[in-house]
């Protein structure tokens, strides 16, 4: 990350689809104009434009590292991890029209934001370039030649490169023949992101019901029980397509626990939140569910704790008005303190600031 700034690679225009890197003194004012207050969730920073909306960030973690650069998605506020380094995120977005699930993408953007079929990589790029030099030879033999589809994806698991984002689009490849979809390796993809990245709901989800499909039931009802406690902007729901059980549940993981285990369901306090009639009724006692876990954090000393419940409240299911961001932020932002998350309260701060200059409160 150092190295992207201090040779002014952002001043590069990208070769993919993320083509318009922020000048970093943008992101020093008060409220930069690149963050969606609310919509874009608090531990993000935009880096790198597509022109539609979408941004590719770093997302930082309780220890005050740049964890990961994810692809957020304004159209809901969905995210997944690119990478764990810029470089590789970069390589992710020049290729990533070449893999198996790229045609049935998350959403249709409003112009084809693909790179012209006239222009190699090889031709213009100085970003991907600069990407490439982080990497081994072979890696960039791959992404200058044809290959592609399931050979390019397997060629970049063994560089590691991209490792989550390459498997969601197996996953949604294995998936898309819809008269023969391949539950097993879709499960044996989804169980390494589950390992690897325990907070995200989409690997939960596709192990359960794998499992659940299967008749291993014991195994099923454990994966969705961890799948129902990672936020619904990381389940990949519409391209993934486990948002048929939206009308039980606010989450697919317990509208599957509600029909395997309805006892269960019915008496956890949260459980309920998420599967309440009204969407709108699961938003607001859901997080008036993590507001009262936040109290009872700050009750016994524990600010960590405060912290993720202040943070769940925000952004397990988002708030039922925007308006809400407003309390939220602040308290994500004194509990940051409080557990000396000093990079996440920094970011957050940030996010409040441009919350006041963009609606006012």
């Amino acid at each position: 990350m150092a190295d992207y700034f201090d040779r002014e690679i952002w001043r590069s225009t990208g070769w993919g689809e993320f083509r318009e890197p922020l000048d970093p003194d943008s992101l020093l004012n008060p409220a930069p104009e690149a963050i969606w207050p609310g919509l874009m969730s608090c531990d993000l920073l935009p880096l790198i434009g597509n022109r539609a909306g979408d941004w590719l960030c770093i997302k930082f973690d309780g220890q005050n590292r740049a964890a990961d650069v994810v692809h957020w998605y304004h159209g809901g506020g969905d995210w997944i991890p690119w990478g764990g380094e810029i470089a590789e995120a970069i390589v992710i977005d020049a290729v990533t029209h070449r893999l198996p699930g790229y045609s049935r993408r998350h959403a249709v953007p409003a112009e084809d934001l693909r790179p012209s079929a006239a222009k190699h990589p090889s031709e213009s790029a100085s970003m991907l370039h600069w990407a490439l030099d982080h990497f081994s030879t072979s890696l960039k033999q791959l992404v200058f030649s044809e290959i592609r589809e399931t050979e390019l994806a397997v060629g970049l698991l063994e560089n590691h490169v991209g490792p989550v984002a390459v498997r969601c689009e197996l996953v949604v490849s294995e998936l898309a023949p819809l008269d023969d979809p391949d539950w097993s390796k879709a499960a044996e993809y989804a169980a390494w992101v589950t390992a690897a990245a325990p907070e995200l709901a989409w690997g939960w989800d596709i192990s359960g019901y794998a499992a659940e499909r299967a008749g291993d039931l014991k195994t099923a009802v454990d994966k969705y029980r961890k799948g129902s406690q990672c936020s619904v902007f990381s389940d990949q729901s519409i391209r993934l397509r486990t948002h048929w059980t939206h009308e039980q549940s606010e989450k697919f993981s317990v509208a599957r626990l509600k029909h395997l285990r309805p006892h269960e369901v019915e008496g956890s306090e949260y459980f309920r939140a998420l599967c309440l009639p009204d969407s709108r009724d699961r938003r607001l006692q859901t997080q008036l569910y993590w507001k009262r876990e936040a109290e009872r954090a700050d009750s016994i000393g524990n600010p960590n704790l405060a912290h993720r419940a202040s943070f769940n409240a925000a952004w397990d299911v988002g708030p039922d008005s925007i308006s809400g961001y407003k309390e939220l932020l602040e308290r994500i932002v004194e509990t940051a303190e409080s557990s000396h998350q000093e990079a996440r309260a920094a970011v957050a701060r940030t996010h409040r600031a441009c919350l006041a200059e963009s609606y006012g409160f």
